[in-house]
């Protein structure tokens, strides 16, 4: 659930995660940004690898050493609106 907070499921997350709660981790991802430890160590060494490049003399950019960027495909991936309205959907279901 959001990127592995504490490793629960969208369901777990339904019974136990209050929606405010989901609404300060909302505040909190908007701010600082992904959660996801994985993505948040590929940008740190995309932007060590184009800081490199660039001072080599290439004309790289940061989303170029992002492994698989490209090819990914959003719909995939939940968005915080689709969190939300998960978690207002169990809200009024009474979970």
């Amino acid at each position: 659930m959001l990127n592995g907070i504490g490793g629960r499921t969208i369901e777990e997350a339904k019974e136990r995660m209050t929606y405010v709660e989901a609404q300060r981790w909302a505040a909190y991802m908007e701010k600082h940004g992904t959660l996801n430890f994985n993505v948040r160590l590929e940008l740190g060494v995309a932007m060590i690898c184009t800081l490199i490049s660039r001072g080599l003399g290439m004309k790289k950019e940061l989303r170029d050493f992002m492994i698989n960027r490209e090819d990914e495909d959003e719909d995939e991936n939940a968005t915080l609106d689709d969190i939300m309205s998960i978690l207002a959907g169990a809200k009024r279901d009474g979970k």
